[in-house]
């Protein structure tokens, strides 16, 4: 999934962690490993819409954000 917006990334991070919401993988209730792919992978498209891809690929930056 690739998203356009770091709002949208936010809404997506919002629903898949509502504890009122089941999280389906297909068509199965999924794991908890299930919903920390989907995490990682909307901060990894977080950090690339912000230019933060050192974050993830674990390059360190002398920036003091």
């Amino acid at each position: 999934m690739e998203f356009e917006t770091v709002k949208e990334c936010l809404e997506m991070l919002l629903d898949l962690n509502n504890t009122e919401n089941e999280l389906q993988v297909d068509g199965k209730l999924g794991t908890i490993n299930d919903l920390k792919d989907f995490n990682f992978e909307l901060i990894v498209n977080m950090c690339d819409l912000l230019g933060l891809e050192s974050l993830y690929l674990g390059i360190d930056t002398d920036e003091s954000d």
